[in-house]
């Protein structure tokens, strides 16, 4: 039922897309796709805002992965930050993660532009290399995560390579990864366990604290890493949800919306709104709902209409 395409989109709830653009645009080069005024059907029906509530969406890709970055301004917004400053490991969805060259070369750029930083750049060892990541306050402060890898002379100047992944603190790895693997087709792709304290500066977390990583994805789409804590906090719950600004929702196509809202809800995972159909510039009309997954994070289940495919082993 669910598609092996992978993550098909992740959203980012911002405050200005004009702001926004000129980081993801014009700094970490994704390239416009489309940019569409949402309808109301999607912006009530789907995200549960008040009748009046409207919605800008931006769609930005790359040419390495499938996966696209949505960035969407909803009026009014909150003004609230989904993860504080400095953001906190509260579970659900953390960051974007960019991979770049020159990553103390941006350091210095992106301070001089005026972001700041939860520390300066770290060194770590995740498998067998070193590398090098910093996590900036991007717009609306939300965590975006930089990372070069193998660590070698730094870059005079910055370049964006691709992205990377998008970390999620979770409550439980296993349960994730039933989650994400079982339900939704991704595949486990590495586990890791840094050294004690490794991760400590580069999150802002209590000294001496324990992470085990799974990274999970399917290529050419983002890969999804969990980031499971010794030192454990409640999800994020209602703080990550619209209009609050942050990355706040996963996208997954599926062949069959419903069979697949039947399996999500018979494993625990609950609808938080939907079916709804709408129309969009880029994917023409669509059928979605949003389901809460393993810690509390939002996850589009996304069907296009007349699109879903007919095989003996259709399940």
């Amino acid at each position: 039922m669910v598609s092996t395409a992978g993550m098909e989109r992740v959203f980012v709830s911002v405050s200005s897309l004009a702001e926004a653009l000129a980081f993801y645009r014009d700094v970490a080069g994704l390239k416009v796709r489309a940019e569409d005024a949402l309808p109301s059907q999607e912006v009530q029906g789907l995200y549960g805002l008040p009748p009046g509530a409207r919605a800008r969406a931006v769609l930005l890709g790359n040419d390495v992965q499938s996966t696209l970055v949505e960035l969407v301004e909803f009026v009014p917004s909150s003004g609230a930050t989904i993860r504080a400053d400095p953001p906190g490991w509260e579970c659900g969805i953390y960051d974007l993660n960019f991979r770049i060259e020159g990553i103390d070369a941006l350091y210095g750029d992106m301070r001089a532009r005026g972001f700041s930083f939860v520390s300066p750049p770290q060194r770590y060892r995740p498998f067998r290399n070193e590398v090098k990541e910093v996590v900036m306050l991007g717009p609306d402060n939300t965590p975006i995560a930089f990372l070069q890898r193998p660590l070698e002379a730094d870059a005079p100047a910055p370049r964006f390579l691709e992205m990377g992944d998008s970390a999620q603190v979770v409550r439980d790895t296993e349960e994730a990864v039933r989650f994400y693997c079982g339900l939704l087709g991704l595949e486990v792709l590495a586990r890791t366990v840094p050294a004690k304290g490794a991760l400590d500066a580069l999150m802002g977390l209590p000294p001496g604290s324990e992470a085990r990583l799974t990274f999970v994805g399917r290529e050419p789409s983002l890969v999804v890493a969990f980031i499971d804590l010794s030192v454990k906090a409640p999800p994020l719950g209602a703080k990550a949800r619209p209009p609050h600004c942050g990355v706040f929702m996963y996208s997954f196509e599926v062949e069959d919306l419903g069979g697949m809202l039947r399996t999500m809800n018979d494993a625990g995972f609950p609808t938080l709104s939907g079916p709804v159909e709408f129309e969009r510039s880029l994917q023409g009309r669509l059928r979605a709902a949003i389901v809460e997954g393993p810690n509390g994070e939002m996850v589009e289940l996304l069907e296009r209409p007349g699109r879903r495919r007919s095989s003996p082993q259709q399940s």
